[in-house]
């Protein structure tokens, strides 16, 4: 039994050696960015960030501050932002072969405490700050009157992403599912 837990130790440990760690590029960041504009604006999130952020009046376009950890390990990494409704969320991604970034939980489930997709409030504090000290900081506006080209153009994106988009589903067009 001994030998059993010392070879599954050496294997993870054999498996963390060998897993690709790197830093963000500017390109990377700029992936994460998108992907989070696009589900915001692919969800109809927009009118939900009016009066967050110091942006001026109550439906002025909004900024908003990610906090991308600043380490990405087999294409895998960690960024941490408002997504409002559900305040601030920590949410993993995947960052594809083609460069587009997939960001991992869904909306619909609300983010809970028992998911690795979940929002800050269900996290140590301490842990936050520490994220955030540790972060690759980007901003981005979240406009509440989003253009119909660029919520077109985050739908095709969503599309790419997931063979589907939430807009195009709850506005009942169908034929934007990719097939398998």
């Amino acid at each position: 039994m001994r030998a059993l837990v010392v070879l599954l130790v050496n294997c993870l440990c054999c498996q963390c050696a060998l897993a690709d760690h790197r830093k963000p590029s500017a390109q990377d960041v700029t992936a994460i960015v998108q992907a989070v504009e696009d589900e915001i604006y692919d969800w109809g999130y927009e009118g939900k960030f009016t009066g967050v952020g110091n942006t001026g009046a109550i439906d002025s376009p909004t900024d908003i501050t990610l906090f991308i950890y600043p380490d990405i390990e087999d294409r895998r990494g960690g960024v941490l932002y408002k997504l409002m409704p559900f305040g601030e969320v920590v949410r993993q991604f995947d960052l594809r072969a083609d460069g587009i970034v997939v960001l991992e939980g869904n909306p619909l489930n609300g983010f809970p405490s028992s998911q690795p997709d979940t929002r800050t409030i269900y996290i140590d504090d301490d842990f936050v700050c520490q994220y955030k000290q540790k972060a690759i900081r980007a901003t981005f506006r979240v406009d509440p009157y989003v253009s119909q080209a660029r919520r077109r153009e985050a739908i095709q994106r969503q599309v790419l992403r997931w063979g589907h988009s939430h807009y195009l589903d709850t506005h009942h067009v169908n034929s934007h599912r990719k097939t398998k």
